[in-house]
């Protein structure tokens, strides 16, 4: 194995990689209010890396918090034929030597483990205010757990506060026809404006 061989693998693999984070950088790369969507991105960006290393039974039941209790250790990775890395640096792989590319391998393992690790420590996984926003999302106004977090939302805000009012609210939000024609395609913060403006029945 040449340094040269050695090192279009690792660049083919980088290449291959890189989108699992840019995908996550261009959502919030734009002048819209994104609060709405980090967790659920971070969660799902996380997700992404530790699913082309680790057995499928070490992540597939968790979310949110729980991926930060994953042991990335080596009883929890894949066999080398298993890991996600692209056609393209299987085939760079295949132009080393096969008792040579255990070496490349070993520097794919650790990049992931260390890129998985690192977000462990950094990402705000457990934070439960960033967790509940993600109802705001108009997409998921209709799950029942956006209802649950409207109410940790609200008490997180406003403790002294009834959260049983601000459920019954949430309730009729859910299925109101009006707040359905709103253009969701408007950034977070127009979208709840309108959602505010919007009159009830009620009033003359």
């Amino acid at each position: 194995m040449t340094k040269k061989e050695r090192k279009h693998a690792q660049l083919e693999f980088m290449d291959n990689d890189s989108p699992v984070f840019e995908d996550f950088l261009t959502i919030f790369q734009n002048s819209c209010q994104q609060v709405h969507l980090l967790y659920y991105n971070m969660w799902e960006c996380l997700r992404k890396l530790m699913g082309r290393f680790l057995k499928r039974d070490a992540d597939e039941k968790t979310f949110g918090s729980d991926l930060v209790s994953i042991d990335c250790s080596a009883n929890d990775q894949l066999p080398d034929a298993n890991i996600t890395i692209g056609e393209a640096t299987e085939k760079a792989l295949a132009q080393i030597k096969p008792d040579r590319r255990k070496y490349v391998y070993l520097g794919i393992r650790t990049f992931c483990s260390t890129s998985v690790t690192y977000q462990h420590s950094h990402l705000p996984l457990q934070n439960t205010l960033l967790k509940a926003l993600g109802c705001l999302n108009p997409v998921k106004r209709e799950k029942a757990s956006s209802e649950k977090a409207i109410a940790t939302l609200a008490k997180k805000l406003q403790p002294q506060l009834d959260v049983s009012i601000v459920q019954g609210e949430w309730r009729v939000y859910a299925v109101d026809e009006d707040v359905e024609q709103l253009h969701k395609e408007k950034c977070i913060d127009q979208v709840w404006q309108e959602v505010f403006n919007l009159k009830s029945v009620n009033v003359t």
